[in-house]
């Protein structure tokens, strides 16, 4: 069309197109880096307006609807909506299914919004940013010994005017002033499922009963409860 519009040929047939290109063109300077495709053919007569990635690296497929929505066209929507998503599983990207998004740039009917939800599509007005959960593998965190201490320990937890004879619980503590711990953990943590292993606990439960005071003892019996402990490997020790 470019092409067209610069030699002076007629593009009058065109302009019903405006209102979608230009929503594409806005979804993907909103994207910016992210973006890494626009109109592309999955197959099946299936055009994806715009391929991104999210922040797990996981590829999102968007489409930008520019028309009103409303009962005439909410069926045809959501009809599409089943085949966006069947086609994505026949289509996955280095093993990760896309997720489906679909951006609205003339309205949207609550209605229609709430159903394509229920379906799993992750669906809002304009150029709002891809809303994914983390795929399931990204949801669970397998802690080591050392995550579990810290976890439970004074020292983590602002217990930080001791002296300490030990070089090494010094110098821990002197680190631990100047970049807390729980802080940097925090974000890692939020919204996971946490695990450990047999071994791993068995350490952790064994340094708790030799030398953690009450208020260790007490938070590492909190965090038993939130923690699951795997299942031992057959043959590991």
């Amino acid at each position: 069309r470019l092409e067209a519009r610069q030699a002076g040929e007629d593009t009058t047939a065109d302009t019903s197109n405006l209102p979608y290109l230009s929503a594409i063109v806005h979804t993907c300077q909103a994207l910016a880096d992210s973006a890494t495709a626009i109109l592309k053919n999955c197959g099946d007569g299936i055009c994806v307006d715009v391929v991104s990635r999210d922040e797990y690296r996981r590829p999102v497929w968007i489409k930008c609807v520019s028309r009103a929505t409303g009962s005439a066209n909410a069926h045809d929507l959501v009809d599409s909506a089943r085949v966006w998503l069947s086609l994505a599983k026949q289509y996955p990207e280095q093993g990760l299914v896309p997720c489906i998004c679909y951006r609205f740039f003339a309205g949207l009917e609550p209605s229609l919004a709430a159903r394509l939800r229920n379906m799993g599509l992750d669906v809002a007005e304009g150029t709002k940013p891809p809303q994914t959960e983390p795929p399931s593998h990204m949801k669970r965190l397998n802690l080591d010994t050392s995550t579990l201490v810290a976890l439970v320990s004074n020292l983590s937890h602002g217990h930080l005017d001791w002296q300490f004879e030990d070089k090494a619980l010094e110098a821990q503590a002197c680190e631990e002033a100047q970049k807390p711990l729980l802080k940097q953990l925090a974000p890692i943590l939020a919204g996971r499922e946490l695990y450990t292993s047999p071994g791993a606990l068995r350490t952790f439960n064994s340094i708790i009963g030799t030398i953690a005071g009450e208020l260790e003892k007490e938070r590492a019996q909190r965090l038993r409860t939130v923690i699951v402990e795997l299942p031992l490997v057959k043959g590991a020790r």
